[in-house]
């Protein structure tokens, strides 16, 4: 296999896109993230890889793997479970690259490897496109030219790899086209059967990186910068989240058994809304507090500015009896992975308790397609919940918040940082709000309360 850097400006994280057969770098230059280099891994004929030394610089790795990258994604994922590697995203792609039911049919691969030449090769690209204009646009780009003979040994290749059960590596979401004429939609839906994360995108077996990039990861520095100039005004704004730290605090009492515990971590601190209510019942000798921004000198315990999602990798097994968060991990981008770790850091008996959001959240903005939110559904959190939690309490509700005009209810988004476009130019999202007239706004707080066994 062969590691490219596209962007290398030395940013803190690192996007790795396992290509497709027959792809080199060309196709995928353009590809850019504000807070994070991108690399490509491609050519499978050799599952060898040489990764650069810096890659233990980067504080968070995201992994999309497309069409025959998914199972070397997934070798490279077990085989490097010290890389801090957080979100992982399978797109048109299976665990079964050979496989008339789950992925490319026999008789279709064999024909293929058989024949190919570079006209075969050339109708293989136009099908992956989907369409003659995407084609030419996508031709401008295409990978430089390798021999047959190399492309037909790396086919053969891909099909005798490992198989690695796809619950071993933990995909936070599946992105499968609707109209994909290279590995058939029907079969990743057969490969992918009751996987929580799917995710259906118009278009053919080619997908839009860029927006898959968008979609998928959250611009942390970002979200940490309109948090930080919304303090001042959240506390007073934040009703639901008020709610929702008051309704945490109270089933996590009512579920823990004792007021008094050890050591407490509570991720996403903030103006300390959640800190004050669960402080009111729960007493902890040791208190930790974490937040990507300053968090106020008046809170107890000892402070970390940081991004909890990749800080929890580096603590030690066994040395919290709580971890808890109020309305922050929906901005993570691997929540599954996120679990995994509270599990371990969490003492036999230990309790971790959460809010979130789920879907429907903000349900009257219609789709949000350059978001990175993470809005998980109970059925989905209990599906995520790593073995060895017992769950105590998973349960939602449904806040609507009624403003006088559109311009309250934008304004009401500002004032609590809550921005629900995700983006960095939300100014099409702001103009279609004040068009609508909008002035409902509709929260759906999910609590997870769960003891390690």
């Amino acid at each position: 296999m062969i590691f490219s850097y596209i962007n290398h400006d030395h940013k803190p994280r690192l996007i790795i896109i396992f290509a497709g057969w027959s792809m080199d770098a060309r196709p995928l230059r353009h590809l850019s993230h504000p807070d994070c280099d991108v690399a490509v891994i491609y050519d499978y004929t050799d599952t060898g890889l040489n990764l650069p030394a810096d890659i233990l610089d980067y504080s968070e790795i995201s992994v999309m793997a497309w069409s025959f990258g998914v199972v070397p994604a997934a070798l490279f994922i077990t085989g490097h479970p010290a890389l801090p590697i957080t979100v992982k995203t399978a797109i048109n792609g299976t665990h079964y690259p050979v496989d008339d039911t789950r992925g490319i049919p026999e008789a279709i691969f064999q024909g293929t490897s058989a024949n190919l030449s570079e006209e075969t090769l050339t109708k293989f690209y136009r099908r992956m496109c989907g369409s003659s204009t995407a084609y030419r646009e996508w031709e401008i780009n295409k990978p430089e030219r390798r021999d047959i003979n190399a492309l037909a040994d790396e086919l053969r290749a891909i099909a005798s790899l490992p198989h690695i059960d796809e619950r071993e590596v933990l995909w936070d979401r599946v992105i499968i086209s609707e109209s994909d004429r290279i590995i058939p939609t029907a079969n990743q839906l057969r490969a992918w059967s009751g996987h929580h994360g799917i995710q259906f995108v118009t278009g053919s077996h080619l997908p839009d990186f860029q927006w898959i990039i968008n979609s998928t990861i959250t611009d942390k520095p970002l979200v940490a910068d309109r948090f930080r100039r919304a303090a001042g005004s959240y506390d007073e704004n934040a009703s639901v989240q008020r709610h929702a730290a008051a309704r945490l605090a109270s089933l996590w009492s009512a579920t823990s058994g004792s007021t008094d515990i050890e050591s407490l971590l509570e991720i996403g601190a903030g103006t300390g809304l959640f800190t004050r209510e669960y402080l009111r019942r729960i007493r902890p000798k040791q208190l930790t507090l974490w937040d990507l921004a300053k968090i106020p000198a008046e809170l107890p315990g000892t402070h970390r500015i940081c991004d909890a999602e990749t800080a929890i990798m580096d603590m030690p097994s066994g040395c919290m009896d709580a971890i808890v968060s109020a309305s922050t991990i929906q901005w993570f981008n691997s929540p599954a992975t996120f679990m995994r770790h509270c599990h371990r850091v969490l003492k036999p008996g230990g309790t971790l308790a959460l809010s979130t959001f789920g879907p429907e959240n903000f349900k009257e903005l219609g789709p949000t397609p350059s978001s990175a939110l993470q809005y998980l559904s109970c059925e989905s959190w209990l599906n995520i919940l790593p073995q060895g939690f017992e769950p105590l309490n998973i349960s939602e509700e449904s806040i609507t918040l009624t403003f006088g005009s559109p311009e309250e209810l934008l304004r009401h988004i500002s004032l609590t940082g809550v921005n629900a476009t995700g983006n960095r130019h939300p100014l099409t999202a702001v103009r279609s709000i004040l068009k609508s007239g909008l002035r409902t706004l509709t929260y759906r707080p999910v609590y997870i309360i769960a003891r390690k066994s």
